[in-house]
């Protein structure tokens, strides 16, 4: 069968497997590998946009883990949203200017219990659906004041508040001209190249080290929050050749691997 973008970036799947069970079909599930930069280009820092006023975002809410929690589901919106803010470094008009809450979940798995935030990131041109998701009910105990971070220690095994940069100008006017500099930086003209999928990296995914103290780390810390799309395409077909690859929205820096186009 067909596997065109299959192997978009292998060691991104880890992440999304924990998390999948509570994801909306839409939202994009690969994380590519830290790139080894093809461009020296610095990133464009220009200062936060003029936020537009606050709005009132009236999400969905969901507790069907009353017996095994003391917290509403209001609650712990209102907790992930100060702690989203601080990390982040938004106020509430550039909350309400690139997020959009869609629901959050308490939904029982096992002895425990998933706390699950979907929301969508409009950030210029880019528009894609995320999930933060925590398991709650297990030490230490998560309250609505110290939801953990994704890129924290504690998240290991359950995920945790992302880390997004929103303050950074995207280097690319469009899609389609992030696109085309794709193309260009490898010759790609008639390979029916396309964006399969993008998204904000997440520090998480799966890979850790060990620190002196014993302690683990992310093998990958340091990496999160940065804006990507992923680009696959085809080479040769009759020789079963084709390639994906990554390209991230502020540096320019990118990814690319030859892949086959179908696995028999």
């Amino acid at each position: 069968m067909l596997m065109v973008g299959v192997v978009i970036v292998l060691g991104i799947v880890g992440y999304f497997t924990i998390i999948q069970r509570s994801a909306s079909p839409l939202i994009p599930t690969p994380t590519p590998t830290p790139p080894a930069s093809s461009s020296s280009t610095p990133p464009v820092k220009n200062p936060s946009p003029v936020p537009n006023e606050p709005t009132t975002q009236n999400p969905s809410l969901r507790n069907n883990c009353s017996n095994l929690i003391s917290y509403s589901a209001e609650a712990y919106l209102s907790g992930w949203k100060k702690t989203f803010q601080a990390e982040n470094k938004l106020s509430d008009s550039q909350f309400n200017l690139y997020i959009t809450i869609s629901s959050l979940s308490l939904e029982p798995v096992g002895n425990t219990c998933e706390l699950s935030v979907k929301y969508i990131i409009k950030k210029d041109w880019l528009s894609v659906q995320r999930i933060d998701a925590v398991t709650l009910g297990v030490p230490p105990t998560i309250s609505p004041n110290n939801i953990p971070l994704e890129n924290s220690l504690e998240t290991i095994g359950r995920m945790g508040i992302s880390t997004i940069n929103l303050h950074d100008s995207f280097s690319f006017k469009s899609e389609k001209d992030a696109l085309n500099f794709f193309i260009d930086e490898y010759n790609l003209n008639g390979t029916k190249a396309a964006v399969t999928s993008k998204d904000f990296f997440y520090f998480w995914d799966g890979k850790y080290t060990k620190t002196p103290d014993g302690s683990l780390r992310s093998a990958e810390s340091g990496d999160g929050g940065k804006a990507y799309i992923v680009v696959s395409g085809e080479i040769n077909s009759a020789q079963n050749k084709c390639y994906n690859g990554s390209l991230f929205l502020v540096s320019k820096k990118t990814t690319y691997s030859a892949t086959p186009c179908f696995i028999n």
